[in-house]
C-alpha cells in the first residue's frame, strides 16, 4: 500500500456517492496528510468500505476517480459486511486487486460469482457467510475459477484444495451448461 487505506467502515453508507459526502476514518498514526495531494487526492491503493449498507457498487470507479490519484491501481478493496448480491462487472476494471473481501454479504449463487475469474492477480479473497458459501464444493469451485488464489476465506490454499478444485470444477461447468439449456 502507497499509503493508509481510505477507511469508510462503520460509516452506515448505503450508495457508493455517499463516499464524497464523507470524510474517511483517520487512524491516529495517519492523521496528517501524508500522501494526500493539493486536490485532496490519496495516492492510496486501499479502500475499505465494510460494514456499511451498500447494495451495488456502480458508480465506484468515478468516485474512487474524485478520491484518489490513481483509482484503477486499487489492490485491496474490503466490501464485506454489506449488502451486495453479485460481484457487478464494474469491479473488473479494478484489475490490479489482489484482496477482495467479499463476506457477509448476500451473494445466492454461483453465477453471480463467475465474473471473479477475470481477476489474474487476486491472491486473497473472502466470501465466507453469503448465502452461496453453504453449495456443495463451494471452496473447490471458486479455486477452480481462481487458480492463483494464496487464500480463501482466511484459509491457505493447499495444493489438495487445488486437486479437488479440478474435480468440482469440470462438475460445475456441466451443471452451469444444463442450466443455460434449460433457461433457453
Amino acid at each position: 500500500m502507497s499509503s493508509s487505506a481510505l477507511d469508510f467502515s462503520y460509516k452506515d453508507l448505503s450508495n457508493i456517492t455517499d463516499l464524497t459526502t464523507h470524510s474517511p476514518r483517520k487512524r491516529p498514526e495517519f492523521s496528517d496528510l501524508t500522501g494526500t495531494t493539493k486536490e485532496h487526492k490519496t495516492s492510496s491503493d486501499s479502500v475499505k468500505l465494510n460494514n456499511n449498507k451498500i447494495s451495488t457498487l456502480t458508480s465506484l470507479p468515478d468516485v474512487l476517480g474524485h478520491l484518489t490519484i490513481q483509482p484503477l491501481a486499487l489492490t485491496y478493496l474490503d466490501l464485506s459486511f454489506n449488502r451486495l448480491t453479485h460481484v457487478e462487472p464494474v469491479l473488473i476494471q479494478f484489475q490490479n486487486l489482489r484482496v477482495l473481501y467479499l463476506h457477509g454479504n448476500l451473494i445466492t449463487n454461483f453465477p453471480h460469482l463467475e465474473i471473479l475469474n477475470r481477476f489474474v492477480y487476486l491472491r486473497t479473497l473472502t466470501l465466507h457467510g453469503n448465502p452461496v458459501d453453504r453449495a456443495a464444493g463451494f471452496r473447490f469451485i471458486v479455486i477452480s475459477w481462481l487458480r492463483q488464489l494464496k487464500s480463501l476465506d482466511f484459509s491457505v490454499v493447499t495444493d489438495f484444495d487445488r486437486f479437488n478444485a479440478e474435480v468440482w470444477g469440470r462438475k460445475w461447468n456441466v451443471t452451469r451448461i444444463r442450466l443455460q439449456k434449460e433457461r433457453s
